[in-house]
């Protein structure tokens, strides 16, 4: 029963962009695995405090720190925006730290989840490659615009990002399924790297090859240190999307992105060192609740960035992280996340989890680099599965 039920909340978390588009309720469900999870790990008597105090205790300075911002300048004065941000921002930790710790104390077949699992995935795969080779060939409104003259493939999403995310969840489950069932996933794994493909997104290309990039050097006959092969990655994703990278945030003053960081460029300056606290730049919250700072800075005039209509207002990580947190405590932010991806690499004890794992850290700060991905629903659902795919191979030993 708890491998069924564990199973429904992947199955359901998996499809949350479809889902919340049709029954609302299911926009709060990160939120909500994300608060479980927090409430579990305080209430746990068995955290591994030693490690994860290096972790825990710059994120409590940032959240008392950040909430005093709040307090002295008084920008944003609804308190459930503070709320909704500071579990938005930190949601990615507090579902790690907790869920890890209720498989620690509990443990979960894995090998059973994924069985229940994968139907629903395997025959999503099939579908959508369908769709997606028809899109190539006729239009079927299923597109988000045009890029090297192809049909960008987008579902019924609107966005190809959405498809993204799935895919990258699809392929840890295959990887994890061949490794704990025994099955054969090359079928699936082009199926879903096509889907990625016809995308046409700079994102799903370096993704895929970081993923295979990995994949052959650490469970494939090449081995190769790890001290050597993370930097050649970040490399390889650097030469692979810095043109995109360019395009959003470089070429175009005018553009969404480009008005956020030259934006917060210049509060960061007005307010050194000083932050402008939760719910103020950049975050749901402060589109939710319309910041103050949007009709100060002129962003309620400009087209998808005003109060009803807010296409652009959550599309940025880092410029949030600097404007809200100010600069000194954007450092100890930095720092946090940094150990933070040091401890999943870390406790990860065999070749499988480290592959899956390293794949995992990149997955997250790549893409946190052109939209606000670290505080977006879909980090919960790729730790929610990365943890459950890997942490019993952590404590076995599986290969």
């Amino acid at each position: 029963m708890k491998s069924l039920v564990i199973a429904l909340i992947v199955i359901v978390a998996f499809f949350q962009n479809w889902l919340l588009s049709v029954i609302p309720f299911f926009g709060n469900l990160d939120e909500i695995i994300a608060l479980t999870s927090l409430l579990y790990y305080l209430h746990s008597r068995k955290n591994d405090w030693g490690r994860e105090r290096k972790i825990v205790i710059p994120a409590v300075v940032v959240i008392v720190v950040g909430l005093l911002f709040n307090a002295v300048f008084h920008i944003q004065n609804s308190y459930m925006a503070l709320v909704e941000d500071v579990l938005g921002i930190f949601k990615f930790l507090f579902t790690y730290l907790g869920l890890k710790q209720y498989l620690y104390n509990s443990g979960v077949n894995t090998a059973l989840i994924l069985k229940y699992v994968m139907k629903f995935v395997c025959v999503y795969l099939l579908v959508l490659s369908l769709f997606a080779g028809l899109n190539l060939v006729s239009p079927i409104g299923m597109d988000a615009g045009y890029r090297y003259g192809l049909r960008m493939f987008s579902f019924v999403y609107g966005t190809p990002g959405h498809l993204i995310n799935q895919m990258t969840y699809a392929l840890i489950l295959l990887e994890s399924h061949r490794i704990l069932n025994y099955k054969r996933i090359v079928l699936w794994e082009v199926l879903a790297c096509f889907i990625m493909v016809c995308t046409l997104k700079t994102r799903a290309f370096t993704l895929m090859l970081i993923f295979f990039s990995l994949k052959y050097f650490i469970l494939g006959k090449i081995r190769i240190r790890l001290r050597t092969l993370v930097p050649v990655m970040a490399l390889l994703a650097y030469l692979v999307g810095y043109s995109q990278f360019e395009y959003y945030f470089i070429a175009d003053d005018a553009a969404p992105r480009a008005m956020f960081v030259n934006t917060a460029a210049k509060i960061v300056r007005e307010d050194f060192p000083w932050g402008t606290g939760f719910g103020t730049f950049g975050s749901s919250a402060a589109a939710k609740y319309y910041s103050p700072l949007y009709v100060k800075y002129g962003f309620s005039e400009r087209w998808g960035m005003t109060k009803d209509n807010q296409l652009f207002l959550n599309d940025n990580y880092l410029p949030m992280i600097f404007v809200q947190f100010g600069f000194l405590l954007t450092i100890i932010f930095l720092i946090m996340v940094y150990r933070y991806c040091r401890l999943v690499i870390g406790e990860c004890t065999n070749k499988f989890s480290k592959f899956i794992g390293i794949f995992f850290v990149f997955d997250i700060l790549q893409s946190s680099l052109q939209s606000s991905y670290l505080a977006h629903y879909s980090v919960v659902t790729l730790t929610f599965i990365f943890l459950i795919c890997c942490y019993p191979n952590r404590r076995m030993g599986t290969v």
